[in-house]
């Protein structure tokens, strides 16, 4: 075992801890809250100053929420800051970390409290289809967020420009066009401001639709390996994985809403609640969702990596460049300090994507 391996391998079980560590507290935190009654204790006051379910909401949601983010800062300082510091991957300043956490976590706040203030909207005024409103609602807003990614959200963070390198992008616009493909654009992402690990990405839909390669990606690989992964980013499009992702993630909302409904019905007093829009439900439904995500996780993530497959085999059809495709994917592993192998529990959990290891292998298996 090299160096580079040894240190991707420490690297990753600290990651692997800080999963079930951030597990166990969200298990500790919403247990805490419903069991000592605190979610109770917060509605009675917010009612008490706004007399208003949707102000009371609004209130509620921001208490719970900046209680939530102080909870875990210390675990997120660690494992975005300290640890990526100490492996040498990142290269943010303090300043720029807190500015992008800060970020993050209001972009996040904005996203979610619309769509919670909507969720409790049905269940107070529609208390039999709420279930089917909400969830129809949360794929339409999934669409949009999808379409949006490349030209809103992921400008928030980073710059976007189109790729310079000439040579480069004549070489991948053939790629696009041997593929039978449209896209908006090829852009350069400028990630190294925050990290050293190299990315590629395809995102959006429509006339949103962009491949992004990372400058960190850029600088350190050849036109061949850019190439090979361009190609992996291009089937996602013709495969239509974007869309089946929607499609699953759609098909699991339903699933979700319905269950809930059921134990809403069914338990809420049971559970000390008012009914199923008392707004002291909402570390209940947290706990709920926490507990569905960790229960179809492992089926997301192999249908992810069975997708991630599908583009693996695409690309290296496409290119007909094993060797680059091989090196590529060496690099990557080096450069971003991933597991090549890692244990199987952690590929079910956490792996979207082939262990670097089987992708490799996969590669050097093919025709």
């Amino acid at each position: 075992m090299n160096e580079i391996t040894t240190k991707a391998k420490q690297y990753s079980k600290i990651k692997y801890k800080i999963f079930f560590i951030s597990l166990i507290l969200s298990f500790v935190f919403l247990g805490t809250i419903l069991y000592l009654g605190i979610s109770h204790i917060l509605r009675e006051f917010v009612y008490d100053l706004t007399g208003n379910l949707y102000a009371g909401l609004f209130i509620f949601l921001t208490i719970f929420g900046l209680i939530y983010w102080f909870s875990f800062l210390p675990l997120d300082f660690y494992s975005g800051y300290m640890l990526e510091h100490k492996f040498n991957l990142s290269n943010q300043s303090l300043f720029l970390w807190i500015k992008r956490y800060l970020k993050q976590n209001i972009l996040s706040a904005c996203i979610a409290l619309p769509l919670i203030e909507l969720l409790y909207f049905f269940l107070k005024n529609y208390p039999e289809t709420w279930w089917v409103l909400i969830s129809i609602a949360w794929i339409f807003f999934s669409i949009v967020l999808v379409k949006l990614t490349p030209i809103f959200i992921i400008p928030l963070f980073y710059k976007l420009t189109p790729l310079k390198d000439g040579k480069l992008k004549e070489r991948l616009a053939k790629l696009v066009l041997l593929s039978r493909m449209r896209v908006r654009d090829i852009c350069e992402v400028n990630l190294s401001k925050d990290t050293k690990k190299a990315s590629a990405a395809f995102t959006g839909i429509g006339k949103s639709r962009r491949i992004l390669l990372s400058d960190t990606l850029l600088s350190n690989f050849s036109y061949d390996e850019i190439e090979v992964i361009l190609a992996h980013e291009v089937a996602h499009k013709k495969f239509a994985h974007i869309w089946k992702h929607l499609i699953a993630g759609s098909a699991l909302t339903f699933l979700a809403a319905f269950i809930l409904k059921f134990i809403l019905d069914n338990y809420s007093t049971r559970l000390g609640f008012s009914g199923i829009y008392d707004i002291a439900n909402f570390p209940f439904l947290m706990l709920y969702f926490l507990i569905f995500e960790i229960v179809f996780l492992p089926l997301q993530n192999a249908f992810s990596r069975h997708l991630e497959a599908q583009a693996d085999k695409h690309a290296l059809v496409l290119t007909k460049n094993k060797p680059a495709f091989i090196s590529a994917m060496e690099k990557l592993a080096s450069q971003n300090l991933a597991d090549k192998e890692p244990p199987i529990l952690m590929e079910l959990l956490i792996y979207d994507h082939p262990p670097i290891a089987k992708r490799i292998k996969f590669a050097e298996n093919s025709k």
